[in-house]
């Protein structure tokens, strides 16, 4: 994986006075502590290759802090002349580096990795991973989650930071609509069906509770539907509709001969001639 390098500045009159190196030395190793951080290099930690008789050996800038004038000159005079060193110490001495090497994470452009979040109908999930790599998809499962309107959410990450998150509204049908029903198969869907249960009438256009085709003699006149031949002479039914159990009369049924109601009419009416 490449690596990205951070510097770390480090200002004092002198860097190489003890107490400056010794500053150095433990922000060297807090740094070092950090997730992601690969390597921190400084005066405190870096090491030179040295020639010990026919064996190269790496060794440190120091063991210790200098003590004394002598040795603060010794280690600067070692700095100076070291190609790698130099690059730690400004030229007048004034400051110091601490180089910091992490991984180097793709951008947000370049996503490493997408995660998802859905809410709706009582429903929230939190963020989760569905891939980890550029070209994505999921397959969302919805047995058991309540129909309507649902939002899901995506966003990146890099490594360190999340993108600013997209979202899209998705309405949820989990029952298909139903089939057009016919109950009685006479062609005419139910919601059309003044009699769904018949096979023979569909229509009842004065709205009497009788069938045009058959049943509904007077099929534009609401209060006529059927002719008798009562004593007297043919005439036609008005009214409710009547259920006769006795005798009638040539002019009137007397009503405790006859029975039947129709919703919202008077139990009981005369039948008269026309």
């Amino acid at each position: 994986m490449p690596l990205e390098q951070y510097a770390v500045a480090l200002e004092a009159d002198d860097v190489f006075q003890p107490d400056v190196l010794q500053d150095i030395e433990r922000l060297s190793h807090a740094l070092a502590t950090l997730e992601g951080v690969t390597e921190v290099w400084s005066l405190a930690t870096a090491e030179t290759v040295e020639l010990e008789g026919l064996t190269l050996a790496l060794r440190s800038v120091y063991e210790t802090p200098p003590d004394g004038a002598d040795e603060i000159e010794t280690l600067r005079r070692r700095v100076h002349e070291d190609r790698l060193l130099r690059e730690l110490v400004a030229e007048d001495d004034r400051s110091a580096l601490i180089l910091l090497e992490v991984p180097h994470y793709a951008d947000i452009e370049d996503k490493v990795s997408v995660e998802l979040k859905i809410d709706g109908q009582g429903y929230t999930s939190d963020w989760f991973l569905v891939s980890e790599e550029e070209a994505w998809g999921y397959l969302w499962k919805t047995e058991g989650l309540t129909d309507g309107l649902y939002v899901i959410s995506a966003r990146s990450f890099d490594g360190l930071d999340h993108s600013v998150s997209k979202s899209v509204g998705v309405i949820l049908r989990n029952n298909p609509v139903s089939p057009i029903l016919d109950s009685d198969g006479d062609g005419i869907p139910n919601y059309l069906d003044a009699f769904p249960d018949n096979p023979y009438e569909w229509e009842d256009r004065d709205g009497d509770g009788y069938g045009d085709n058959s049943e509904d003699k007077f099929p534009l006149d609401r209060t006529e539907w059927a002719e008798s031949a009562i004593a007297g002479g043919p005439s036609h039914t008005r009214g409710p509709r009547i259920a006769l159990r006795g005798r009638c009369s040539h002019t009137q049924c007397n009503d405790r001969h006859s029975s039947g109601e129709r919703v919202g009419s008077p139990p009981h009416q005369a039948l008269r001639h026309s």
